[in-house]
């Protein structure tokens, strides 16, 4: 994941959130934060784009 982090911000992507780390078979904490950082992601771009 640190690798493609660093890929896409040396590409100039704006990084909204720290991306979810899980080791092994995530749960059901990990998937909400997933859903999360999803709902955060499209908030994002819908600002970008209305700005």
């Amino acid at each position: 994941m640190k690798i493609l982090t660093e890929h896409l911000s040396g590409m100039g992507m704006e990084m909204v959130e720290p991306a979810v780390k899980v080791k092994n078979k995530p749960g059901h904490d990990t998937f909400q934060a997933c859903y999360e950082l999803g709902k955060k992601v499209g908030q994002a771009i819908n600002a970008k784009l209305q700005a």
